[in-house]
């Protein structure tokens, strides 16, 4: 009887590859080998192809079979299960029997609500050589599953490495570390496992909740790496403190209150980011926030925050946002009610982003008396409020608009409009590109003569290098105005309108 030996490659069987599993003991004799077959290719296992099968072999057959199919002698004669060739039972007294891990299916959550949310299927060979599956779709399960096997590796077929990452998970304790938690610190999110396909490792999501607060704090597992909250699970499970302060391998968090044109909640809710964010470089991505609580606090607010979707709105009171918000979609604000609670609003946007072309800011009726924006790449779009605006900020006396590479003054200017209190205006770029036309109305504007700043005491430009200027553009700007302009060439370009 000759086993193959060699690396198995799979892409030049046809059929199935039988490994040895067993043997086939009647009255304490060895009277026939047992064969697991399994398919060429392992997905086929998951994906409803040819099934694992179990062939039993006797001794005076065993030459035929071996030079029929290709085989396997993996495990060696002294780590065979030994099974009763009349009962397909496991003979007890051989300690030896084992379920061997043989794949893990992952499969979509169903209806797509989280892309990234697993249910898997475990597929092993139970210790009578028959193939078995078992569907598992939480954490617990699936190291509930494994541990409740008591498996050991079939090492000698490919994907049976997928399970390492579940069996560290098993050996380091961590799912007795969030049911201790869920006792001690109020931990009531449901913790499923997810592939971070970038690391090739097994991580943890909290989605949604278990069960309800008892003192209307969620603190979230330490061991997350993702988190994603609905507003009406929150509510349900009476959550009002989202605390994540000590995830510290929390990578990304979705937030999604949920928007009613027709109704605004009035439960007031607050986050608390991770304590990283505030002492250490490292970002935090928040892939979609939107709120719409009357009262919405942040806590460990940082600029190292990253909102790729922001969305506020009107009516709601921000407390604890003193730090930059860095986004790269947002809207602060809907036009309807006033945002409170930013006097002082600072906002930046990413720094591999460009405003016009990836990025888009529209800030409509804050309370905010001061706004800061950094803005790293400002582009010239055809439809400029597509992108940019500051819409209706009543209480608005200063904008400073700071870029250090270019900036196009036209889609900054035209995007400011009914900010009637709007006194001063500061913009400092490394280069002023001032194509400020579009093709299709191709005419001069100032602050003056169509956005309507009769109020502008102060226009300060600081060109830190040189400029490519538009031949038409122009920027008009009340008489009483001063201007401060430290390059002849922009200066040239700013004309004061005659009362």
């Amino acid at each position: 009887m000759d086993y193959n030996r060699d690396p198995m490659d799979f892409s030049r069987h046809e059929d199935k590859a039988y490994f040895m599993i067993g043997n086939l003991v009647s009255i304490g004799e060895v009277v026939g080998k047992r064969f697991i077959g399994l398919p060429c290719f392992a997905e086929k296992i998951c994906l409803g192809g040819v099934l694992p099968e179990t062939v039993d072999v006797k001794m005076e057959d065993m030459d035929d079979f071996c030079n029929q199919h290709i085989t396997y002698g993996v495990f060696g004669n002294n780590e065979l299960n030994e099974v009763s060739f009349e009962s397909r039972e496991v003979i007890e007294v051989i300690k030896e029997s084992r379920n061997r891990l043989l794949q893990l299916g992952v499969n979509e959550y169903p209806y797509k609500l989280e892309g990234e949310r697993l249910v898997h299927e475990v597929h092993y060979i139970d210790a009578v050589g028959l193939y078995q599956s078992r569907r598992v779709n939480s954490l617990e399960a699936v190291l509930d599953t494994l541990k409740g096997l008591n498996a050991i590796m079939f090492e000698s077929f490919p994907s049976s490495k997928k399970f390492l990452p579940y069996l560290e998970f098993t050996r380091r304790g961590y799912l007795q570390e969030i049911k201790n938690g869920r006792a001690v610190s109020g931990d009531c999110s449901d913790v499923s496992p997810y592939m971070d396909k970038k690391a090739g490792k097994i991580k943890l999501l909290a989605y949604g909740f278990l069960g309800n607060s008892t003192n209307g704090v969620c603190r979230f597992s330490k061991f997350i790496s993702k988190a994603r909250v609905e507003d009406d699970g929150a509510r349900v499970s009476d959550v009002r403190v989202l605390d994540f302060s000590q995830c510290s391998r929390l990578s990304s968090i979705v937030y999604n209150h949920l928007i009613d044109e027709q109704k605004y909640y009035s439960e007031n809710m607050s986050i608390v980011f991770p304590k990283f964010v505030v002492k250490s470089d490292r970002c935090l991505c928040a892939e979609e926030f939107n709120i719409s609580a009357r009262k919405f606090q942040f806590v460990n607010f940082s600029e190292n925050v990253i909102f790729e979707h922001l969305r506020i709105l009107g009516g709601v009171e921000i407390v604890g946002a003193d730090d930059f918000f860095t986004v790269a979609h947002g809207f602060i604000g809907d036009g309807k009610e006033t945002v409170t609670g930013l006097k002082e609003l600072k906002v930046g946007n990413t720094l591999d982003r460009t405003v016009g072309r990836d990025s888009s800011l529209h800030i409509i009726d804050t309370d905010s008396e001061e706004i800061t924006l950094v803005l790293y790449r400002v582009a010239f779009p055809e439809e400029d409020r597509k992108y940019f605006e500051i819409k209706n900020c009543k209480e608005l006396r200063k904008l400073t608009v700071i870029c250090p590479f270019g900036i196009d003054l036209g889609v900054i200017l035209r995007g400011i409009e009914g900010c009637d209190a709007l006194t001063e205006i500061v913009i400092s770029a490394n280069v002023f590109r001032g194509a400020s036309v579009s093709t299709a109305n191709r005419k001069r504007f100032g602050f003056a003569e169509e956005i309507g700043y009769k109020n502008l005491k102060r226009l300060e430009l600081k060109g830190l290098g040189w400029e490519e200027l538009d031949r038409q553009f122009n920027v008009s700007v009340p008489n009483g105005c001063e201007v401060v302009c430290n390059n002849n060439k922009l200066a040239s370009r700013i004309i004061k309108e005659k009362e």
